[in-house]
């Protein structure tokens, strides 16, 4: 088995809190969609550096010293070949192009790789916790297009929620809150339809940044549980359009589904997203 570790320093102009919270909304949404599906890839963890300590095991003494590392991730492969598969996806290039929006890109990584024969002594039961996290790492899915039309055009097609409905399956229409715009915090009310089922979803805005990024959290930011987000990436005629589902908390809905039942609700999802992404080509293309 390949193990990878790379640890870094947080941006300097950033405060710990907005580092961790860029790669936490966008950079893990980027990672995910760079290694899945790679053949012999087997796990990622982000790791947050709170504190840190120098043991000595004799004589049962720790002493607390300055982390010299902010963050790292562990990245798994079956082989070396898989890894070197990995790092020739295209998508990769996406992970290094964000790393300086929480990343210190003046100084080099910390980058080390182990070829290992891992030995499992001992694991512990599973809980609750482990569980819900793993259920959550199944609730996601996204999509890609390329369109011919500038990453602003399509920013502004998207964040007019109210156009929604042009290209949506499910969302038929979306009205702003009064006085509310596209903005970080801004709510806006969705009504979706599927069959004889129609229901109405509170949404605030949670990403707002024109010509890049638009995204928004089904129940709001503090409390809510899906995350719909839109990227626009500059492209050789036109612009590619990324579209991510993400379940960021379990509903006691969502904990008692079955593995098959939340393989069957990720790809209706993705479905509703291809037909979403599909008909944004066909409207921003025939402007």
């Amino acid at each position: 088995m390949i193990k990878m570790l790379y640890a870094w320093r947080d941006n300097p102009a950033l405060t710990p809190e907005q580092c961790e919270q860029h790669y936490r909304t966008v950079h893990m949404d980027l990672a995910r969609t760079a290694f899945t599906g790679v053949e012999g890839f087997r796990s990622l963890r982000y790791n947050r550096v709170r504190r840190c300590s120098v043991n000595n095991f004799n004589q049962r003494i720790a002493e607390e010293i300055t982390p010299d590392i902010d963050a790292f991730v562990e990245l798994y492969f079956e082989s070396a070949d898989a890894l070197a598969r990995a790092f020739e996806r295209p998508e990769l290039q996406r992970l290094f192009d964000d790393h300086e929006n929480f990343m210190a890109v003046d100084v080099p990584a910390n980058v080390r790789i182990y070829d290992l024969d891992e030995t499992v002594i001992l694991e512990a039961e599973s809980s609750p916790a482990a569980d819900a996290v793993s259920q959550l790492s199944d609730l996601r899915t996204a999509g890609r297009v390329m369109i011919a039309a500038s990453p602003a055009t399509l920013y502004d097609m998207i964040a007019d929620v109210t156009r929604m409905g042009e290209w949506s399956p499910v969302c038929k229409d979306c009205w702003w809150d009064e006085g509310a715009s596209p903005a970080v915090g801004s709510w806006f009310t969705g009504r979706n339809v599927v069959g004889d089922r129609e229901w109405e979803r509170r949404c605030e805005v949670a990403a707002a940044t024109p010509g890049k990024e638009f995204a928004f959290v089904n129940g709001g930011r503090a409390e809510g549980h899906v995350r719909w987000r839109y990227t626009f990436t500059p492209a050789p005629g036109g612009t590619e359009v990324e579209e991510s589902w993400t379940i960021l908390r379990l509903t006691p809905t969502l904990a008692e589904l079955t593995t098959d039942q939340r393989r069957r609700l990720v790809e209706r999802t993705r479905s509703g997203i291809e037909a979403t992404l599909t008909a944004l080509k066909r409207v921003a293309e025939s402007r």
